[in-house]
């Protein structure tokens, strides 16, 4: 929680809890949870022993300090707006914030409290919800992993099609070269007959054989 607008904090609590209330209570002693009475002046009145164990400051220091100087700097505006809305009368439910514990770590606090009574007094329960964050920063990074993993893994996909097209254009190339270079080897053949039959003095013959000698053989070179 944090402190209302227009609070004076540095003036020190100015409204105490009720003697006995809650903190006689066993439940209020044992319970896991974090119970508390919180004063409209931006102090806590009461804490159960949760509150130590969990923030680890010593309850002299809880109840002597106003508890927004315990709340994560960023987490401050947000604390000061709800604890607005629980001035107006409604109740505070499932409320998230982080605060600093002694060590300086994060702790992520989750709260449900009432609205402040004639006496100005809000009875507030707060869960550490740390390890249950912790569980869902790792889950989304988890599923951000592994959705890129998925978008390499399409990639990948993606390149072994391509290379299967390019094999096969290939086997198909050298297909296509194979039964062009017989018919070649074929007209080459046949060219080299002719040459031989050819009279020598006749050049014209001779210049048309010549030339489809080189065309022939520039074709198989290509192919």
């Amino acid at each position: 929680m944090g402190s209302p607008v227009g609070t004076n904090l540095g003036s020190g609590p100015q409204e105490t809890a009720p003697t006995g209330v809650l903190s006689t209570d066993p439940f209020f002693e044992l319970s896991l949870d974090m119970l508390c009475i919180a004063g409209t002046d931006g102090y806590f009145k009461r804490i159960n022993p949760a509150f130590t164990r969990i923030l680890g400051y010593d309850e002299e220091t809880l109840l002597s300090r106003p508890f927004v100087e315990f709340v994560h700097p960023e987490d401050v505006q947000a604390t000061i707006q709800e604890i607005q809305r629980l001035d107006s009368g409604q109740p505070t439910v499932m409320f998230e914030n982080r605060y600093l514990d002694s060590s300086g770590q994060v702790r992520w606090i989750q709260w449900n409290a009432s609205a402040p009574n004639a006496d100005g007094l809000i009875y507030a329960v707060a869960r550490d919800i740390t390890a249950r964050k912790r569980a869902e920063d790792n889950l989304r990074q988890n599923a951000a992993e592994l959705e890129n993993s998925n978008r390499q893994l399409k990639a990948t996909q993606e390149q072994l099609i391509q290379a299967e097209k390019m094999e096969s254009v290939g086997r198909l190339a050298a297909g296509v070269a194979h039964e062009v270079k017989n018919p070649l080897a074929l007209l080459l053949l046949g060219i080299n007959y002719l040459s031989s039959g050819v009279d020598p003095n006749d050049p014209n013959v001779a210049e048309i054989l010549d030339e489809m000698t080189q065309a022939i053989t520039r074709a198989d070179r290509i192919v």
